[in-house]
């Protein structure tokens, strides 16, 4: 019982570092499921043709164990740096960068836009008029007002 919270611990740690390092977890984690367990099978063989038993049996494979574990964390430890971030980093990234990285009142989608956005600020921040046309007079009007600006009826 002992020996599974051991691999579950230290494959959390692995874990940790790995994506502290930018590396995808997965391959971390089995390696230190293989090679505790791997260790572990070498050593019970290496036991049996050394000849040994009882407690000094048991102590070389958890110590066979142990180093495998030791192996795997360092390896999750000084891996080369990765460009792998989880799906709760990135949104946090994107938060951070929509917020810091951009000037005052300009939104990433006006560095960026897509299709079907408006184009720049000004465009979308402008108030939509549709043309009328005065039913006294019949001018239309073109600034969007209440009266007309020819006769100065209400529209």
């Amino acid at each position: 019982m002992l020996e599974v919270l051991g691999i579950y611990y230290l494959c959390k740690e692995n874990k940790k570092n790995a994506m502290a390092r930018g590396r995808k977890p997965g391959l971390f984690i089995g390696l230190t499921i293989g090679l505790w367990i791997g260790f572990e099978f070498i050593s019970a063989i290496l036991g049996i043709f050394l000849g040994l038993s009882g407690i000094g049996y048991y102590g070389f494979i958890v110590f066979s164990a142990l180093l495998g574990g030791l192996i795997s964390y360092l390896i999750a430890k000084n891996c080369s740096q990765g460009t792998y971030y989880s799906s709760t980093d990135q949104m946090g990234a994107n938060i951070h960068r929509s917020s810091a990285s951009f000037p005052d009142g300009i939104s990433p989608q006006q560095m960026n836009p897509q299709p079907g956005f408006a184009q720049n600020a000004a465009q979308s921040q402008q108030p939509v008029f549709t043309v009328r046309y005065c039913r006294s007079c019949g001018v239309k009007d073109a600034l969007g007002g209440s009266f007309c600006t020819s006769c100065g009826n209400r529209l």
